[in-house]
């Protein structure tokens, strides 16, 4: 996609399924201590790579990041709720 052609609702879409996908991933990065962090961290690399191959405007990408940020900290916000009303957490005192 050049800077000329105009942006679809595909495309939005699009957007938001890579901003959804690596939002996930930084989460599972962020609250999960072993070696499969890594895989998580790299399967984010590899969508944003996939996704800055398809589309080279500049508004795409950081409309990408941005969106990517907000639901790593809305997807955090919820986990953290979600393992809070289990006890799985305990609260900090």
């Amino acid at each position: 996609m050049t800077d000329q052609e105009r942006i679809g609702g595909k495309d939005i879409f699009w957007l938001f399924a890579y901003s959804t996908l690596i939002g996930a991933l930084l989460v599972a990065f962020t609250m999960i201590p072993t070696f499969w962090r890594f895989l998580f961290s790299l399967g984010a690399l590899f969508a944003g790579i996939r996704f800055f191959a398809r589309y080279e405007r500049i508004a795409m990408r950081v409309w990408l990041f941005i969106l990517s940020f907000i639901y790593f900290i809305l997807f955090t916000i919820v986990l953290v709720m979600i393992l809070y009303s289990t006890g799985r957490i305990a609260p900090a005192d």
